[in-house]
């Protein structure tokens, strides 16, 4: 009762998605490891042992991603500026890790006792309630990936039942081809899911053919696809949160559409060391070096003072040389704010040689108010030709 009462009071903690989530999944482990035993003892099947064995690395999982989770929410502070979210990607790849081990496990152990000695060939015991206890298992994985399933969709469920399989289904699919994107501890336990939906349906499909043919063998055979399932999946959780924690660039074709949408407008000449940074599963950072068009940007910024030069003088000569004052004046702040940036920079990087990337911004409140928007670029109307400026 203790036991009960320590579970209910566990479920009740509030939580998000990814919460709710790794709750139903501990409390789905104390089933899963109690009748996935029983169904072992029961059949002997070595394809469910593998399963048993993969649902103890779950259970451990589970708890280091419920700490994981929970501590990825903190806030941005001076320990790390970016925030905690990679802590996820750096739990989810533990269940990776795991499922690895398992998989080379699983499937080299038949291997091995085949070229060292004859077959370890499993003494299969079949009757109803071996079979009752696996299917009992079945349909608990099946029931725990469809309410996982529920809560991480986002469109709103269908009253039909068949209907909401159906799109979960979909959806899970998706997720498991990356083609919809999730939280990566969420990403984590879907890709478990399909594990344990796979671990539970071979051992079924293996004992049924070995209950009807008597090919005991075949119940190796299942163990083995259970661990190349498990290698696979492994290798999959590993490179993709991987890639997030090393903060793997955007593709070279990626980068030269970006350079394009920088590039396109008059008043910048050129981009240069344009890099990309995933800083986690739904964010990432870039870096570049911008060359001014300072003769498009003076031309803007004279159309914008012509009334006040035409005040200041009507002589054309006079005008000329306000207006190549302007030019001169516009190349010197735009040389003394690149020097101010480049001093910041070589002072840093004397003091901290260790840091050799400075990315330093201008601040918007360097914007003056009062002329926020009167100078604009040119834009090219739907035949590529220049709209005159505001």
């Amino acid at each position: 009762m203790i036991g009960i009462r320590v579970l209910r009071r566990f479920a009740s903690i509030p939580g998000g998605a990814g919460t709710s989530i790794l709750k139903r999944e501990l409390l789905a482990d104390v089933w899963q490891l109690s009748i996935k035993y029983t169904a072992y003892c029961l059949s002997g099947s070595h394809a469910m042992r593998a399963e048993f064995q993969r649902t103890i690395s779950d259970f451990i999982t589970h708890l280091v991603l419920y700490k994981v989770n929970e501590l990825s929410k903190r806030v941005p502070d001076d320990f790390f500026n970016y925030g905690y979210a990679k802590f996820k990607n750096v739990g989810a790849m533990i269940p990776g890790i795991l499922f690895g081990i398992s998989g080379v496990y699983n499937l080299a152990m038949p291997v091995c006792s085949l070229i060292v000695r004859s077959p370890d060939i499993p003494e299969l015991t079949l009757n109803f309630w071996s079979l009752l206890s696996i299917t009992a298992s079945s349909v608990a994985e099946f029931y725990v990936t469809y309410k996982n399933l529920g809560d991480i969709s986002s469109e709103p469920a269908a009253n039909n039942v068949i209907k909401r399989i159906i799109e979960r289904t979909a959806l899970l699919y998706k997720i498991w081809k990356q083609h919809y994107l999730v939280d990566p501890i969420q990403h984590a336990i879907i890709n478990e899911n399909i594990i344990s939906i796979a671990g539970v349906i071979i051992p079924i499909t293996t004992s049924f053919i070995c209950y009807y043919t008597g090919w005991i063998w075949l119940d190796i055979m299942g163990r083995m696809l259970n661990g190349l399932l498990q290698l696979h999946i492994s290798n999959s959780m590993f490179s993709e949160n991987m890639t997030v924690i090393l903060g793997k660039s955007l593709s070279k074709t990626q980068l030269e559409i970006v350079k394009k949408i920088l590039e396109d407008r008059d008043t910048i000449q050129k981009v240069e060391g344009l890099k990309t940074e995933q800083l986690t599963s739904k964010s990432m950072k870039l870096y570049m070096d911008v060359i001014y068009n300072a003769k498009e940007i003076t031309e803007n910024i004279i159309e914008v003072l012509e009334d006040d030069i035409s005040q200041i003088s009507t002589d054309s000569e006079v005008q000329k040389k306000i207006r190549k004052l302007i030019g001169k004046s516009n190349d010197l702040v735009i040389t003394h704010q690149t020097e101010i940036i480049k001093d910041m920079e070589e002072d840093v990087k004397k003091k901290y040689p260790l840091i050799s990337q400075i990315d330093i911004e201008l601040s918007s409140k360097n914007i003056n108010p009062a002329y926020e928007g009167v100078v604009t670029e040119s834009d090219d109307d739907e035949d590529g030709q220049k709209k005159d400026k505001v």
